[in-house]
């Protein structure tokens, strides 16, 4: 069993020592991304070389190396190489390897500052000594302490998905799933950072009853939203014959002011009249010439009966009267000497006159002013019933949705807010000003903190929170990982 240990990084451009020529320490260079945020990671792989099929172990410190230049994004890593055979105890192998990095490399190849890890050479050939007895010490160590814990390499190592990579936690490994991923995967990296299957199958479960609990909550906004849309053509079609209605009642009242406008001109000329024809009697009354002034008498006469006639038939002289009156009129005028005489006839014909005009004028007021009465409390119903349904309508409209996405992070695909009111109630109406909700942010996994505007937040940092409503029409809400927005909603509020 062939075997070779390998040291290779970037000290200052990429190096590598202790190879006997293969090229495979190459694709290291670069790895950050792959190793997905682990500071340590122990790659397994099994692959062909120009000898045949062989192990790789790698232990990799992929991130926060600087080196001796200054120069960031640089790596430091050492492998095992083993020729047709693989290890069956990876865990203890990754143990050892941290090992020899902490006690040996430390110190000696690289040095700690802080929270970075910088080289002390410029190449690998710089130290080639100290790197010389580290490697006879990993051999020596390998050798006594895995003498049974490498097997043939046979044929069920198909690498059927060479180029799919998968991650295991340090805890998960030596495990058949994980000797079955070594014969069939890529590149297999190992970490305790990584998450492990126990980790994997409570997040999953949570994230079910997550998921469910939103289903459900969706589902019912949905239901509510549908049932509003249902009501709407409803609501629409009833406004439609409200306008109709309200639209004849404005015409209706528009005649009547119209033809009430024309009485009261009516009324004015009327009492124009009355009045020359009064002030023409109490001339008659001092005249000693009766029949000079029924001659000049009878002019006004014969316009206030065309004017009686024109206001037929709210209450008028009849025409077998006038015709009656006027023959007898004629009759007198011929024998004015005899009974009361014309003078005394004419002041009769007047006061009947002014008595009949007094009944047309107060009959036809009083049923003028019922009938406007009566067509004014009807527009006013008609416009009470009109403003109420388009409030209705509007309100149910604005309902349809309470509140709008502002942002949401890309990071976390399923993050979103519960809100419950003070009775533990899921609200999916618009927020009240005044009133105090408990807010939780579901689908983020780490720890952030809350903002917002129009809000009033006891404990920021809290998750679920209490918030206060404090600002009306519109109050935004915001969580934040790490300072990035990870959701953010825009919620209506009413008074």
């Amino acid at each position: 069993m062939l075997s070779e240990f390998v040291f290779h990084g970037v000290p200052q451009g990429h190096d590598t020592w202790g190879s006997a020529g293969d090229r495979y320490y190459e694709s290291f260079y670069g790895i950050g991304d792959s190793c997905k945020g682990a500071k340590t990671v122990l790659v397994v792989e099994v692959r062909r070389d120009a000898n045949g099929l062989c192990s790789y172990y790698t232990y990799v410190r992929p991130h926060n190396i600087v080196a001796k230049g200054g120069r960031t994004g640089s790596y430091f890593g050492m492998s095992y190489k083993v020729s047709s055979h693989y290890c069956t105890d990876v865990y203890s192998l990754y143990m050892l390897f941290d090992k020899i990095y902490e006690e040996k490399i430390v110190g000696t190849i690289l040095e700690k500052a802080g929270n970075t890890e910088k080289y002390l050479i410029a190449s690998f050939a710089d130290a080639e000594h100290q790197l010389s007895l580290i490697r006879q010490l990993a051999d020596n160590l390998i050798r006594a302490s895995f003498e049974n814990d490498f097997e043939e390499i046979d044929s069920s190592f198909s690498k059927q998905y060479a180029s799919t990579s998968v991650y295991y936690n340090l805890d998960d490994i030596n495990s058949e799933t994980f000797f079955n991923s070594t014969k069939v995967y890529g590149k297999v990296f190992v970490s305790p950072e990584y998450s492990s299957k126990d980790s994997i199958i409570s997040t999953l479960s949570s994230s079910d009853k997550r998921y469910q609990a939103l289903k459900a909550d969706y589902e019912k906004q949905i239901a509510d939203l549908q049932q509003a849309n249902a009501q709407i053509p409803q609501l629409k079609s009833q406004l439609s014959s409200l306008e109709t209605e309200y639209a004849d009642a404005r015409k209706k009242l528009q005649e009547f002011q119209t033809a009430y406008e024309t009485a009261k001109n009516s009324k004015a000329t009327l009492e124009q009249q009355l009045k020359r024809s009064q002030q023409e009697t109490e001339q008659l009354r001092k005249s000693a010439n009766v029949g000079i002034v029924a001659d000049r008498l009878e002019p006004s006469l014969n316009e206030l009966l065309g004017i009686m006639r024109s206001v037929k038939p709210s209450g008028g002289v009849e025409p077998d009267y006038i015709q009656q009156w006027e023959n007898t009129r004629n009759k007198r005028r011929r024998h004015h000497t005899y009974g009361l005489g014309p003078l005394g006839f004419i002041l009769i014909a007047l006061l009947v006159i002014m008595a009949l005009f007094a009944v047309f004028f107060f009959l036809g007021r009083k049923t003028a002013r019922r009938e406007k009465a009566a067509i004014e409390q009807q527009y006013n119903a008609l416009n009470d019933k009109y403003s109420s349904l388009l409030a209705e309508v509007t309100t149910l409209r604005e309902n349809r949705s309470f509140y709008s996405l502002r942002a949401k992070s890309e990071k976390y695909p399923t993050v979103s807010f519960e809100v419950r009111d003070e009775s533990d109630a899921i609200v999916s109406d618009a927020l009240q000003i005044g009133k105090k909700y408990t807010v939780t942010c579901r689908g983020v996994d780490k720890k952030g903190e809350w903002k917002a505007d129009g809000f009033t937040i006891r404990g920021k940092n809290d998750n679920p929170v209490q918030v206060e409503v404090n600002k009306a029409d519109k109050a935004v809400l915001s969580y934040c990982v790490n300072k990035e927005n990870a959701l953010s909603i825009e919620y209506q509020v009413r008074q």
